[in-house]
């Protein structure tokens, strides 16, 4: 009798599939608390819902994370975009059944929640001090938002956030502007034979020029993004293979930035040998072309192949570590093709939830990415995050940043491109006032240190917020 016969054997696969990621104890990760309090722009959905219950700010936390996740590499496109998709099915299952609601029509539910947000910055546009251009401004936000599930089966469901607001700068009436941020992910799993099909289609939204640190002397810098994808996952107990296909899109909505618009295909193949039942140990590979459809920047060709290690000695401790061979090739364009590049990625992660109030994440690596402005960005990246839930009603975090960026790693577009460092400080204290009524206070410090004097900035943030939901 084929597996595919076996109900019982099927699910077990299903959930099997997912082990690669075996989730601790959810707390809040860096990349959701560090977008909110390092930008002056709409926070990331799971700080926007702080007000939830556990098991809503699970549901959220899990969707920042997809967010904060969104490629960036093109070279490992798919290779980030597997991690995603493997989190977010190991998860779907625990927490909607616990979610709460505000709207329930059939298998349709919907939570609602309304936020407002007053923050001061001393530097809207990310400029030089030293040029005496820096402007501070009050910013306020009311937002309203809305993330939705319909589970289609006990594995498939199709979640989809929505935030509508506006964003008033008092002194830049320049920046002022309608919000709206969408965020969707349709995941859709099934068996044939002992080989599991993943479809999988992630959309976010983000407007960030502080996000990284390439840009400077701007304050906006809004990027619609969109992945679609196949995974196939072929189980043989000890022994793991992955096949993908990821389909990548960029769209800037910001003047000035519409070189970033553009097209990837990216192919992974991933195997894996479990070496012990709390290690797993493999290689992997991708690759695939990305198109520009702006002609400032050469379209390309990347290739990767590297290995990869997973180790959860406990159920609160995991190490997570990947590295390898990286190439790129370019083709003409307004420009001439600049030589090709090869280089080394690199990645280390470490989540150790030592009791239910106290949690810390670091991350290490090196990604080699398209810039915004340059054909690549070679960047060096640290972070420490730790989480404090000093009573059942009060949270603290804590984090801190360093990166290390190279505009010319491909040496296009130099004269605007630049070499920097930028450190980064945040703290936010969160504390709930009532089952439905949230406030956090945040304070955010960012400087950054380029080889050219007119990209260098430090910048103060400071944000209240009151979010309730209903």
């Amino acid at each position: 009798m084929t597996l595919s016969n076996k109900p019982d054997l099927r699910r077990d696969i299903i959930r099997k599939h997912h082990t690669t990621y075996r989730p601790l104890p959810s707390t809040p990760r860096y990349f959701a608390t560090m977008t909110h309090h390092a930008t002056g722009a709409p926070r990331s959905l799971p700080v926007q819902q702080s007000a939830l219950s556990t098991h809503s700010r699970g549901v959220v936390c899990s969707l920042g994370l997809l967010a904060s996740l969104a490629p960036f590499a093109a070279g490992q496109e798919a290779l980030r975009n597997y991690q995603s998709a493997n989190y977010s099915a190991s998860r779907l299952q625990s927490q909607f059944e616990n979610a709460a609601h505000t709207i329930q029509w059939g298998k349709f539910s919907s939570l609602l929640s309304a936020s407002l947000e007053s923050e001061w910055t001393d530097n809207v546009r990310y400029t030089s001090s030293d040029t005496g251009s820096a402007k501070d401004d009050f910013i306020f936000r009311p937002m309203l938002n809305a993330n939705s599930i319909y589970p289609i089966t006990q594995y498939n469901s199709f979640k989809f956030s929505l935030g509508i607001g506006y964003e008033k700068y008092v002194e830049n009436d320049e920046y002022d502007r309608l919000i709206i941020q969408p965020g969707s992910e349709l995941a859709f799993n099934f068996m044939i034979g002992e080989f599991l099909f993943n479809i999988h289609d992630r959309l976010s939204f983000q407007n960030d020029p502080g996000r990284t640190g390439e840009l400077s002397g701007t304050g906006q810098n809004s990027t619609l993004n969109n992945t679609a994808g196949l995974l196939v996952t072929w189980d043989l107990e000890d022994v793991i293979t992955h096949f993908g296909y990821d389909y990548y899109k960029v769209i800037s909505f910001t003047d000035g930035f519409e070189q970033q618009d553009r097209d990837t295909h990216m192919l992974l193949a991933r195997s894996g040998v479990r070496l012990h039942p709390a290690l797993l140990v493999g290689l992997e590979l991708s690759g695939g072309p990305t198109f520009y459809v702006d002609e400032l920047l050469n379209n390309n060709i990347s290739y990767s192949a590297g290995a990869y290690a997973q180790w959860q000695p406990t159920d609160h401790l995991r190490f997570q570590a990947r590295g390898g061979y990286i190439l790129y090739t370019f083709d003409d364009a307004l420009l001439p093709a600049p030589p090709d590049f090869n280089g080394y990625y690199l990645g280390f992660n470490a989540t150790h939830v030592l009791n239910e109030k106290l949690s810390y994440t670091f991350d290490f690596g090196r990604d080699i990415q398209p810039g915004t402005a340059s054909n690549l960005l070679d960047l060096w990246r640290a972070s420490l995050t730790t989480q404090w839930r000093v009573m059942r009603d009060v949270s603290l975090n804590l984090g801190f940043i360093y990166e290390m960026g190279d505009q010319g790693a491909a040496r296009d577009l130099d004269a605007i491109g630049d070499e920097y460092d930028r450190y980064g400080i945040n703290f936010s204290a969160g504390y709930q006032l009532t089952q439905k009524l949230n406030a956090r206070l945040g304070y955010n410090y960012y400087l950054k240190d380029s080889d050219r004097a007119a990209l260098d900035y430090d910048q103060n943030r400071i944000t209240l917020s009151l979010t309730y939901t209903f």
